[in-house]
């Protein structure tokens, strides 16, 4: 899907930054018997350390358990932010060591108790994006005249913006650039290994 494209591209640009190699790349039609056929590929061809498993917890687990013995260090499972809040991915003895990326639920709590005492209900996790987009509507508007063009352009500002989630930015094809934390999988849930930096520095 596109998502994976996506994710595929992003991880191929990254493992070259990094000076890595990427071996090769599996693709599959989202359904059961053809990821655990794609991770059984992966894992006759061999020859890698880390494979990353661009798709939602329930497909992750599957290709897990081909790709990976219960207790086993290598290969390194990496996954994106689609696994956050997955009691399956927690579950799976096969995921265990396994590295995500999320967004910081630093903030979270607060919001969401603020949101639940005002409108009686829990919000969705995805409502801080809306909460945040409307105040950085606000915050560009502030020195706006109305009647004159719309200072569109400070949306893509490099240092990006402050929001529920921490930091954020927009670049100039409009794409998100998000701070993330990496959390690892443990045997009773997950621990974070690296904090979300609380502001851009490139």
């Amino acid at each position: 899907g596109e998502y994976g494209q996506r994710a595929a591209a992003a991880y191929a640009e990254a493992v070259k930054a990094a000076g890595g190699t990427l071996v090769q790349t599996q693709t599959y039609d989202r359904s059961n018997t053809s990821v655990i056929s794609a991770a059984q590929r992966l894992k006759a061809k061999g020859g890698f350390d880390a494979v990353l498993l661009a798709d939602n917890a329930r497909f992750a687990v599957q290709a897990a358990a081909q790709l990976k013995a219960p207790g086993a260090a290598l290969p390194r499972l990496l996954g994106p932010e689609l696994w956050n809040g997955e009691a399956t991915v927690y579950s799976s003895p096969a995921m265990r060591g396994a590295l995500f990326s999320a967004i910081s639920d630093g903030r979270f709590k607060t919001f969401a108790e603020s949101y639940k005492t005002r409108f009686g209900v829990a919000p969705y996790r995805l409502s801080t994006m809306g909460y945040d987009s409307v105040l950085l509507s606000i915050r560009i508007a502030r020195d706006w005249q109305p009647g004159t063009q719309f200072p569109i352009a400070r949306i893509t500002d490099s240092g990006g913006f402050l929001g529920i989630d921490g930091p954020f930015r927009f670049g100039a094809d409009g794409v998100i650039d998000r701070a993330l934390e990496v959390r690892q999988v443990q045997a009773k849930g997950v621990a974070i290994v690296s904090p979300a930096p609380d502001r851009f520095t490139d």
